[in-house]
């Protein structure tokens, strides 16, 4: 838990990633954000669509950060769509 904590501690300035530029991701991305997340905002969540050259979804649930706890079902079947919609990538 030190570590990922460190790594948030580290790379979070003003709620802002400071990370390299890595270049547009090309493969297909599934984005799922809890509308009541209180760690990740909005704001950047939306804006990882510009970062993604191939196709890009987001799917906003009701929770917070903790979506595979509390609503695994619907988490589990949007991958398993993901999954089915990108064979082979």
């Amino acid at each position: 838990m030190t570590a990922a904590l460190n790594w948030y501690t580290a790379n979070i300035s003003n709620r802002q990633f400071t990370i390299g530029d890595i270049g547009p991701v090309s493969v297909p991305t599934l984005l799922i954000w809890g509308e009541q997340d209180p760690v990740f905002c909005a704001g950047p969540i939306e804006a990882t669509a510009g970062l993604v050259s191939g196709a890009c979804r987001l799917e906003i649930l009701q929770g917070n950060h903790w979506l595979p706890e509390e609503a695994s079902e619907q988490v589990n079947s949007l991958i398993l769509q993901q999954l089915r919609a990108h064979p082979g990538r």
